[in-house]
């Protein structure tokens, strides 16, 4: 990752530091798969966590996502976390990005 990512990266994670102490969800999206993890920085571990080449049965990705953000959210409540903050790193709130968001959202997670 280059300079300015890092620096990107870095400054979304002291925001999301300094507003809240909720569990992390961090998000890391590469160019074929999402992956997602609920940290706890606290403590400094994983509480849940996802990938995308768990559900690869499911062909449509919008399917794969719901399927994704529902066990995430299994695993989240069974850790009795249910508000996180997102960490989005460098990428920007668009697509893929926002569309797992917002299944996290709708499986009730709250940010």
């Amino acid at each position: 990752m280059n300079k300015n990512k890092t620096q990107k990266a870095q400054r979304v994670r002291t925001k999301g530091k300094k507003i809240s102490q909720r569990p992390r969800l961090s998000v890391h999206l590469s160019l074929k798969y999402l992956s997602a993890q609920v940290i706890n920085d606290r403590s400094g571990k994983t509480v849940a966590a996802v990938h995308e080449k768990q559900f690869l049965s499911e062909k449509d990705k919008t399917t794969r996502y719901q399927k994704m953000a529902q066990e995430l959210a299994k695993q989240a409540k069974a850790g009795k976390i249910k508000q996180v903050w997102f960490d989005r790193g460098h990428r920007s709130y668009h697509g893929r990005l926002a569309n797992f968001a917002d299944l996290i959202r709708k499986a009730d997670i709250e940010f």
